[in-house]
């Protein structure tokens, strides 16, 4: 049995990267650093360990609309320090994002994948995001 389920585990990382985020928005220095390291980590991490294990599982439509809000969330991390519209943006989106992979994907995969599955997964994304 793993140690915690997926979304429990998933909640906790996506707070950590909402309060950087509500960091950078209050001009702290270095927030930003810390906030791109753990979102490109956060996002590969995710990307590698979690969509390998469900690549063969349902709803396609789902894992399209993470993957191409990680594109986006990538593409105004690129600009959001020198560009206030891209800071707002990537706060928005990420928070839709947040909300969509809580609400819907991480319990998807609580339900759908074994305990054991579960752990290999958790273990990968562990070493993964460092």
């Amino acid at each position: 049995m793993p140690k915690e389920l997926i979304s429990v585990k998933m909640l906790k990382e996506h707070g950590k990267m909402l309060k950087l985020l509500n960091n950078f928005m209050k001009n702290k220095k270095d927030a930003f650093e810390s906030l791109k390291d753990m979102q490109e980590k956060h996002a590969f991490a995710e990307e590698k360990a979690i969509f390998i294990f469900y690549q063969n599982k349902k709803d396609f439509k789902l894992l399209y609309t993470i993957l191409s809000q990680h594109e986006q969330l990538k593409e105004y991390m690129t600009q959001m320090q020198t560009n206030k519209e891209a800071a707002k943006n990537f706060e928005k989106l990420i928070k839709e994002h947040i909300k969509l992979e809580d609400s819907k994907f991480y319990p998807m995969l609580d339900r759908d994948l074994t305990p054991e599955q579960q752990k290999k997964m958790m273990e990968q994304f562990d070493v993964l995001i460092g």
